[in-house]
C-alpha cells in the first residue's frame, strides 16, 4: 500500500511540473525563466519520491516480518501520504493559477 502512495506521490509532483511547464509556455512566455527552473525542480522532487517508494519497498519486502519492519512500513506510508497531500495542493493551486487567472504558476 506505501508503494502505491509513494507512486501516487510522485505522479503528483510530475503532474505539477508538467502544469508549470504549461503555464510557462502557453500563459506568460515574457518570465520563464524561474518557471523552467521549477518545473526542473518539481520534476527531481517526483523522480526521487519514485525511487524512494522504489527502494524501501524491495527493503522492506527482503525483510521477515516483525514489529521494526510493521513500524518502518507504518513511517513510510505517512511519509509518502504527506507527499502526495502537499504534491496535490500544489497541483490544484497552479492549475487554478494557469486556468482561472490566466497566469503563469511563477510571475
Amino acid at each position: 500500500m506505501s508503494r502505491l502512495v509513494g507512486y501516487l506521490a510522485s505522479l503528483s509532483w510530475g503532474g505539477l511540473a508538467a502544469v508549470t511547464l504549461v503555464g510557462a509556455i502557453f500563459r506568460n512566455p515574457s518570465l520563464p525563466a524561474i518557471n523552467y527552473v521549477m518545473v526542473a525542480v518539481f520534476a527531481a522532487i517526483g523522480a526521487f519520491v519514485a525511487w524512494r517508494a522504489a527502494a524501501i519497498d524491495q527493503l522492506l519486502c527482503g525483510l521477515p516480518a516483525s514489529k521494526e519492519t510493521r513500524r518502518a512500513r507504518q513511517v513510510e506510508f505517512i511519509a509518502s501520504s504527506a507527499m502526495l497531500g502537499l504534491g496535490a495542493v500544489c497541483l490544484t493551486g497552479a492549475s487554478l493559477r494557469i486556468w482561472s487567472e490566466g497566469a503563469a504558476v511563477f510571475g
